[in-house]
């Protein structure tokens, strides 16, 4: 099973999140788990444990620039 957390930017809301991906892979412990977050939050994410892949957007940037 393939799970994408789709939490971008709002620091506190990925830090909540987090709790929800310990749920996840608790439940779905073969879970290949990715989580999408952009530059400002990715720290928060990127080399968690249950993590198999974190894709860094880039958003706000890309809007800045239209």
């Amino acid at each position: 099973m393939k799970i994408l957390i789709v939490k971008l930017s709002a620091i506190g809301d990925v830090i909540h999140t987090l709790a929800a991906l310990n749920a996840i892979k608790k439940y779905y412990s073969d879970a290949h788990i990715t989580w999408l977050v952009e530059s400002v939050a990715a720290n928060l994410v990127i080399g968690h444990r249950f993590l198999d892949r974190v894709i860094v957007s880039k958003r706000k940037h890309w809007l800045k620039n239209r």
